[in-house]
C-alpha cells in the first residue's frame, strides 16, 4: 500500500449511547472547534463534545451546555464562530445560535427555509461574518442557498 491509499477503517472511530438514533437517525453533522470535535444527534437534538487526544483518540463525551432541547430537534449541520458560538441548522426550518453558556436563539424567519442542511461561514475578508446555509428542498422548492451576516466572524480552518 502506497501512502494515501484510502483503506476502510475495521472499526468505528467512536461509538456512545450519547450519539445513537432514538428513533431514526443518531449521529449527524460534525464540526471542530480547536481540538475538540462536536456531534449533532438528529432526533434526540442534542450536541456532544469529545476532545481528541494528541494520539487522535476519542476522549470522554459531554452534552454542551443547552445542547439537549427540543429546539434542537432534527439538529443537521453545525459551524463555530471565533467567539465560541455554534450554529446549527435544523430540518424544522431553523437557523439557530448557541452560545458558550448554553442560550439558544433563532436567528432566520422560518419563511427562508426549506429543509436546511448545512451552515459554513465565508472565508473571503468581505464574507468572513456570513453565514451560508443550504435548503435542502425536502418539501419541492427549488434547492437554494441563503446567506446573512450574524455579526460574528466564522472559525477559519486551518
Amino acid at each position: 500500500m502506497r501512502p494515501g491509499d484510502l483503506v476502510a477503517p475495521e472499526t468505528p472511530w467512536l461509538e456512545d449511547p450519547l450519539l445513537a438514533p432514538v428513533s431514526d437517525l443518531g449521529a449527524n453533522g460534525l464540526a471542530f472547534r480547536g481540538n475538540d470535535l462536536y456531534i449533532a444527534v438528529w432526533d434526540s437534538g442534542r450536541i456532544v463534545r469529545v476532545p481528541v487526544t494528541a494520539r487522535g483518540d476519542p476522549g470522554a463525551l459531554a452534552v454542551v451546555p443547552g445542547g439537549e432541547q427540543e429546539d434542537l430537534l432534527e439538529v443537521d449541520g453545525i459551524a463555530f464562530d471565533a467567539r465560541g458560538n455554534l450554529y446549527a441548522t435544523t430540518n424544522t426550518n431553523a437557523v439557530l445560535r448557541l452560545t458558550p453558556d448554553g442560550t439558544l436563539e433563532s436567528l432566520v424567519d422560518p419563511t427562508w427555509l426549506d429543509y436546511p442542511t448545512m451552515p459554513v461561514f465565508g472565508t473571503a475578508p468581505h464574507t468572513g461574518t456570513t453565514l451560508y446555509v443550504s435548503n435542502g428542498s425536502f418539501d419541492g422548492v427549488s434547492p437554494n442557498v441563503i446567506a446573512f451576516d450574524v455579526g460574528e466572524q466564522g472559525t477559519r480552518l486551518p
